[in-house]
C-alpha cells in the first residue's frame, strides 16, 4: 500500500531539475544533475576520512561557494538581453 507513486516520483525530480521520465532533459544534462547533486556529498564523506572534521567543512563550503559563483558568472554571461538593452552584434555584418 505504502511507497511512492509514479507521480510523486515525477514531481520530486522535477523539484530537483530532473525529471525521470527524460522528457524534460537530455541524457547528458540528466547525467550532469545526478552528479551534481550526488557527487558532493561522496567527496565529503571521502574528506571525511582523511582530514578534521573542520578543514573538511571549510574545503566543502568554499568549493561550493567558488560552484556558486561559476554558476552565477555562466547565467549572467548566457543571459538574453533585458528590457531596454541592445543584443551583442555579431562579428559579421549581414
Amino acid at each position: 500500500m505504502g511507497g511512492v507513486h509514479h507521480e510523486d516520483e515525477r514531481h520530486g525530480g522535477q523539484l530537483a531539475g530532473v525529471d525521470p521520465g527524460g522528457f524534460a532533459l537530455g541524457q547528458r544534462q540528466e547525467v550532469v544533475a545526478y552528479l551534481g547533486m550526488g557527487l558532493p556529498s561522496v567527496l565529503f564523506g571521502i574528506a571525511l576520512r582523511y582530514f578534521a572534521v573542520q578543514n573538511a567543512m571549510i574545503g566543502f563550503a568554499t568549493v561550493l561557494s567558488c560552484g556558486a559563483v561559476v554558476s552565477v558568472v555562466v547565467a549572467l554571461r548566457d543571459r538574453a538581453p533585458g528590457p531596454g538593452e541592445l543584443p551583442a552584434r555579431s562579428a559579421h555584418p549581414c
